[in-house]
């Protein structure tokens, strides 16, 4: 019984060596924001349109996708831009075990980035998939570390997908005035970064370990901001 147990229980946890890398750049994401229509009321967001990415290999398949509401203040030199995206990942087949995925927002301007852990009830930490998987913070080096999470497999989990929602707030104040007339603009950029960890069964008893990584260009476009007048609503 032993012997069968320990059998059982290499197959299921294999014995992983080195494998590949791959790195994706994808198409960016340009959110166009015109600084004149947003309100300065809450609740009154406008939303900034939807940003989807759909990617898939011989191994993995992900989708992304942002759907960014924006505010400004009363003297229309101070706005946030935040929402959350929606990450999925799932292994091709039960060969495919996802390890850890890391999520990144890389500031790559002069603006300020919030957390983007998904929380739930307040908590930064939860698990997901009864327990195979826990959600947690991650310290990566050259990040702050509310620029990151991590998603990490607690136990085997070949064919289990990773479904979380990140949030990605951005407030930028901006020094007016800025140009003249209504196109009058300022560019900002940042990068999603999507870094997947797993294992690809070889064999009955052994696997070999993968990274995917797919980065995100976003740049956010501020239009109108010298026509942008005072007071909460365009």
């Amino acid at each position: 019984m032993l012997s069968a147990y320990f059998i059982l229980w290499v197959h299921v946890e294999t014995h992983p060596t080195p494998g590949g890398s791959l790195n994706v750049t994808a198409e960016e994401w340009t959110i166009a924001v015109h600084a004149s229509e947003l309100s300065c009321i809450l609740g009154h967001d406008k939303n900034l349109g939807y940003y989807p990415l759909h990617y898939r290999n011989k191994d993995l398949v992900l989708r992304v996708s942002y759907s960014p509401s924006g505010l400004r203040n009363v003297g229309c030199n101070q706005f946030s831009i935040s929402g959350n995206a929606n990450l999925y990942i799932r292994p091709r087949n039960n060969s495919v075990a996802i390890r850890r995925v890391v999520f990144i927002v890389e500031n790559l301007s002069d603006f300020s980035i919030g957390p983007v852990f998904p929380k739930q009830t307040g908590v930064l930490y939860f698990t997901i998939n009864g327990g195979k998987f826990e959600v947690s913070e991650v310290y990566v080096p050259g990040y702050d570390i509310l620029q990151t999470f991590q998603v990490k497999a607690l136990k085997p989990t070949w064919g289990e997908t990773v479904s979380v929602s990140p949030s990605i707030p951005i407030d930028f104040t901006i020094n007016r005035p800025v140009g003249n007339g209504k196109n009058a603009e300022l560019v900002y950029r940042a990068r999603v970064i999507i870094r997947v960890e797993y294992l690809i069964r070889t064999g009955y008893f052994t696997s070999e370990k993968r990274t995917l990584q797919v980065v995100i260009p976003m740049t956010v476009k501020f239009y109108s901001l010298s026509s942008c007048t005072y007071g909460c609503e365009p």
